[in-house]
């Protein structure tokens, strides 16, 4: 059985590149997890807005 994660980040004004190398100090830890099928992480940088899908 797996589980499908969906994460929503409304980010602060000028705080995405911020939080951007955050994501990027993280992920590859979290997508090398054992049982990582999927990450995806999605950028709208004219919303401020992330969204990172796993499963």
């Amino acid at each position: 059985m797996t589980v499908m994660v969906m994460l929503d980040f409304d980010i602060k004004e000028g705080k995405l590149d911020e939080f951007l190398g955050i994501l990027e100090q993280s992920l590859p830890e979290t997508g090398a997890y054992n049982g990582c099928l999927f990450l995806k992480t999605c950028v709208y940088e004219n919303q401020n807005k992330i969204c990172s899908v796993e499963e």
